[in-house]
């Protein structure tokens, strides 16, 4: 898990050893069913960074299909972030509670391939202020339940604080999952 900030991977004047920071990261989940066709998230994860500082994050999302074809979901969410001690070659909040409503569309193409679409709308609050942000993203993806398979997508997001975040982000995944047989 690396902190992939610009600053992070470039020294620091009079900084000669510095290097790539990493994180060691346990990372756990729940996805629970509810009634009314309703879906609880939970996960939560602890870091320790190579550089000696430890960070923190939760989520709980509840989330919801409204639609079958395309797959339509909304869900709201509250998400927080914090860590140990500011560091100034990467993003280090204190704390950071975000909270939001995502809308998600979901299609079946052709081939194994479907898109993905996904708008996010909300509020986040860092040292008393807080702020609009927003976010999307898309992605094409192949058949998940298949040996072999690959994700392409295009992530956007902004914080409208001053000296706030921006980010555009474009990913490729590819997965191989073997088939296995129980004895």
């Amino acid at each position: 898990d690396e902190v992939t900030t610009l600053r992070s991977v470039n020294p620091e004047r009079g900084d000669r050893g510095a290097r790539i920071l990493q994180g060691d990261r346990a990372h756990v989940w729940l996805r629970w069913p509810l009634p009314g066709d309703l879906r609880l998230v939970a996960d939560a994860s602890l870091a320790s960074i190579t550089d000696g500082n430890r960070s923190d994050s939760a989520a709980l999302v509840l989330a919801r299909r409204i639609w079958r074809r395309p797959r339509i979901d909304i869900a709201l969410d509250v998400r927080t972030y914090g860590v140990a001690e500011h560091r100034p070659r990467y993003w280090s909040p204190s704390r950071y509670w975000t909270t939001g409503a995502t809308v998600s569309v979901e299609q079946p193409l052709w081939w194994g391939l479907t898109v993905r679409g996904e708008g996010r709308g909300g509020y986040a609050e860092e040292d008393g202020a807080a702020t609009p942000e927003v976010s999307y993203a898309v992605a094409l993806t192949t058949d998940p339940d298949q040996p072999w398979s690959v994700a392409i997508g295009y992530h956007s997001g902004q914080s409208a604080r001053t000296g706030g975040y921006g980010v555009d982000a474009v990913t490729a995944t590819v997965t191989y999952r073997p088939a296995m047989s129980l004895p």
